[in-house]
């Protein structure tokens, strides 16, 4: 039997500290920096993740070509 869980990519490259956010908020960690969310109520532990990757997209130059 499969089990199939969501998860979330990030655009940003996880440092020490966001992934041990990621664990203190219970949520694993998968391969290629892929956080599991197995209930859609989950992504609110992350919800400074998900603040830091919004910010993250609203500046252009982090999309310049270089």
């Amino acid at each position: 039997m499969t089990i199939d869980y969501s998860y979330i990519l990030l655009l940003i490259e996880l440092t020490e500290n966001m992934i041990d956010e990621v664990n203190r908020a219970g949520l694993e960690i998968y391969a290629g920096e892929q956080i599991i969310i197995d209930k859609p109520e989950n992504i609110l532990r992350i919800a400074g993740l998900i603040n830091e990757t919004y910010e993250y997209t609203k500046n252009d130059e982090n999309f310049k070509r270089k």
